[in-house]
């Protein structure tokens, strides 16, 4: 009988993804940064150009630190010197108290510093990932607490899996859909000779209008109003991508299946895929952003990312129960609710975001959602109502998973099979 092999093979790729994830994302940092330091020296760039290249080296440099992380455990595990689950999260309030107040305390540095002239170029692009970043940080802690948890090489591998793997999917499924829709517009235009002119005056009159957002918007609000356009993104932001997304931020945990996940792992594995993703998104929305929209945009931002790591970890946790206790219809009705719910916010968050450019509403019916106070209101309650699911999902699963293991072991498939994977 031959000898079984020691080569741990899910670990070298592991290892190997992580080593090339790391050298092209500090590569990439320092690409940014070195543009944007010549730019300076060179007088090439404005200030705002400046501050705005260094925040997406910033970013860039923020996922490639992260990836560290998991290459090290890959390594380790390699070594022989696997580090092992320690049973169960933190179960007290202090983590996420102090994360909390390093959030508090980011915020409120990066609004002063944003008001400085000349240091908020250098500064801000320091401070700003750490306002994206810290929310998620938080959540997990919360969600987490006192759950069992798997090795560090897993969980920053189902991270990391998140912020690179599932958000690089999402993109290339939704530009698919997107290429998909533009062509069936094309068709529909040449169909009909009228709408054709009409689009291309249009598209003349949006390049002469060079970017300004102001006379964009004039140029667009007729457009906007109409039923058609406003079904279309509604079907397009509110509908086609919380499907695709609800459905592929779980990736990370999927390939977990057969692992023997209870209901509380899976909880807990999604809440760390969907904070990859939400941490990926939010630093996306990096660019571009000017000084006097810091403070809103930070706040936004850790209100979505609560969506996707609630919507995610929810997801986990019926996949898990689909798996060991064969409940297939929580599955189908969880992955409708969370469609909803991520539906439900990206409409609110499109009329906040169009209503000031579309105008005055034609209907009287509608035009009570052009109150300044309506949408953010409602984005409130419904953060306000994730926060509280977030909470009372990790005090049941705490206590389901404290019934099924009193003695607060390390879970069973992390001690009956090591040699299986930890990714």
């Amino acid at each position: 009988m031959q000898p079984r092999s020691t080569i741990h093979w899910p670990s070298i790729g592991q290892l190997a993804l992580g080593v090339m994830a790391a050298l092209i994302l500090f590569g990439l940092a320092a690409l940014l940064t070195g543009s944007a330091l010549a730019g300076w020296l060179g007088s090439t760039l404005p200030a705002q150009d400046t501050s705005t290249v260094l925040t997406q080296a910033a970013g860039v440099a923020l996922m490639g630190l992260l990836v560290l992380p998991s290459l090290v455990f890959a390594f380790l595990r390699l070594a022989g010197r696997q580090v092992l689950s320690s049973g169960r999260a933190a179960p007290g309030w202090l983590l996420p108290t102090l994360l909390f107040i390093a959030w508090a305390a980011v915020v409120g540095l990066s609004t002063w510093v944003a008001a400085q002239k000349g240091a908020s170029e250098w500064i801000l692009p320091v401070l700003y990932p750490l306002a994206v970043g810290l929310p998620v940080g938080l959540y997990l802690a919360i969600g987490r607490r006192g759950l069992p948890v798997g090795s560090p090489q897993r969980d920053w591998g189902l991270f990391d899996l998140g912020l690179l793997g599932s958000s690089a999917l999402v993109l290339v499924v939704e530009l698919l859909v997107m290429v998909l829709l533009v062509i069936i517009g094309l068709i529909v235009v040449a169909s009909q000779p009228q709408l054709s002119e009409e689009l291309t005056a249009l598209g003349q009159r949006l390049m002469n209008a060079q970017l300004n957002p102001e006379l964009t918007g004039r140029i667009l609000a007729p457009y906007l109003k109409q039923p058609w356009v406003i079904f279309l993104g509604l079907a397009v932001f509110s509908g086609i991508v919380p499907l695709i997304e609800e459905l592929l931020k779980t990736l990370p945990v999927w390939l977990l299946a057969g692992r023997g996940l209870s209901p509380a792992q899976g909880f807990a594995a999604g809440l760390l895929s969907g904070a990859g993703f939400a941490l990926f998104e939010s630093l996306g929305t990096l660019t571009g952003v000017s000084d006097g929209s810091w403070t809103s945009l930070v706040i936004g931002r850790a209100g979505t990312d609560l969506v996707h790591m609630v919507n995610t970890g929810l997801m986990g946790w019926a996949l898990a129960s689909a798996w060991q206790q064969r409940r297939y219809l929580r599955l189908g009705l969880t992955y409708l609710a969370v469609v909803l719910i991520h539906g439900t916010w990206n409409v609110i968050s499109l009329v906040m975001g169009t209503l000031p450019v579309v105008g005055q509403l034609p209907s009287p019916s509608l035009q009570f959602l052009q109150q300044a106070w309506v949408a953010p209101a409602a984005l409130g309650v419904l953060f306000a109502v994730l926060f509280v699911v977030l909470l009372v999902f990790n005090h049941l699963l705490r206590r389901e998973a404290a019934t099924a293991n009193p003695e607060n072991l390390p879970a069973e498939p992390e001690q009956a099979r090591p040699e299986e994977s930890n990714t």
